[in-house]
């Protein structure tokens, strides 16, 4: 029989001892390794973060507007209850826009809060002529409000809405005709603005031009 002298320890083979020793230093390696690679990680955020300058904003906010121009080239003529002309509209905010208008007509209060109207309405072609430009940007929708087909750049007028609006008769005693544009504008891109904002009056853009409900 073979015997093995030992001090009463479990007895490891060779072999074994050598095998556990090389996977203890491949731990070991291992470990090494990992803190390593954490330092350069480190080192590496701290950089981004010291070195990473701030990024300046250079888009504006889109600001979006419209004024009504009438009576001369400038439009700054003041309507005289009789007479009303040339009457446009110019995009006065800083992105392009589509523009619409309603034209309201009424018999309006002479006194000086100028809030109130008759109950009786003028009637076109009897108490007042109307003649609008003959062009192929405005057209009127299906919902009453005029649509400049177009969009109008920053600073750009549309073309002639209403050429003349003349009162015919006398005005009911205290009153006189009172022609009102109310204008309102919107940005012209991303298109899904106008066709969900003004939905009423168009049913689609085509390019860039509206297609009117009428």
């Amino acid at each position: 029989m073979f015997n093995r002298k030992y001090s009463g320890k479990y007895y490891v083979p060779t072999h074994r001892r050598r095998r556990s020793q090389h996977k203890k230093q491949q731990h070991l390696t291992i470990a090494i390794i990992a803190i390593l690679c954490c330092i350069i990680s480190c080192v590496s955020l701290a950089f981004l973060f010291t070195k990473t300058g701030s990024i300046k904003n250079e888009f504006d906010n889109a600001y979006v507007a419209c004024q009504v121009l009438e009576n001369g080239p400038g439009g700054n003529g003041e309507f005289d209850g009789q007479t009303k002309t040339n009457v446009r509209i110019k995009n006065t905010g800083n992105v392009q826009s589509y523009i619409r208008a309603a034209v309201v007509v009424t018999w309006m209060s002479e006194s000086e809060d100028q809030t109130s109207v008759t109950a009786i309405k003028p009637e076109i072609g009897s108490d007042y002529a109307m003649t609008y430009a003959s062009n192929a940007n405005w057209i009127k929708g299906s919902d009453g409000y005029w649509y400049y087909t177009v969009p109008v750049n920053e600073g750009d007028e549309t073309s002639v809405l209403i050429e003349s609006c003349v009162c015919n008769v006398t005005p009911p005693e205290g009153y006189y005709l009172s022609v009102e544009i109310v204008a309102s504008s919107i940005q012209s891109a991303p298109e899904t603005v106008v066709k969900e904002q003004w939905s009423s009056g168009i049913s689609d853009v085509d390019g860039t031009t509206l297609v009117i409900k009428q």
